[in-house]
């Protein structure tokens, strides 16, 4: 499970990313919080617009890493039928 914050308020919402933390921990389900990705960055230079807070490649970059880097830790196996994916 990944958790993409809000990125025009995401500081606001740590509680909550807390409490999702723990409820995927309880449930077994690995889980990345993508908010420290972006705490130190300017909200500013994530987002499409000020009027638009949907991310923009500059926040797509380095969250595709960082899934990319969680996906390596947590996948060990191929999912029955995906052994043709290299």
């Amino acid at each position: 499970m990944v958790t993409f914050p809000y990125l025009d308020v995401a500081l606001r919402f740590k509680s909550v990313h807390e409490q999702l933390d723990q409820f995927w921990q309880e449930q077994g389900i690995p889980h990345l919080d993508l908010l420290p990705v972006f705490s130190n960055l300017p909200p500013s230079k994530l987002v499409a617009n000020r009027h638009d807070s949907h991310p923009n490649e500059h926040a797509h970059a380095p969250a595709a890493e960082a899934i990319h880097e969680f996906l390596k830790r947590h996948i060990t196996e191929p999912v029955a039928g995906d052994d043709k994916l290299p």
